[in-house]
């Protein structure tokens, strides 16, 4: 079992991510980045994927990487 204490932390812990979390805290300047936590039978990943609308065209760029 746990404490009461260390269930709150988790909770406290838990509120915090997301499947999917803006990164840069300021998307009125136009730019985010986003984290996603993927999950494929066991298979873990992370993606990032940056979106620049702050230009004419929007641009977004992803990157994944596999954890072992």
């Amino acid at each position: 079992g746990i404490t009461s204490t260390q269930a709150g932390h988790i909770t406290a812990n838990n509120a915090k991510v997301g499947t999917e979390v803006d990164l840069t805290g300021n998307a009125s300047a136009g730019i985010t980045l986003k984290a996603t936590i993927g999950n494929n039978r066991g298979a873990y990943s992370l993606k990032f994927t940056m979106t620049d609308s702050s230009g004419r065209e929007t641009v977004q760029k992803s990157v994944v990487i596999n954890l072992s």
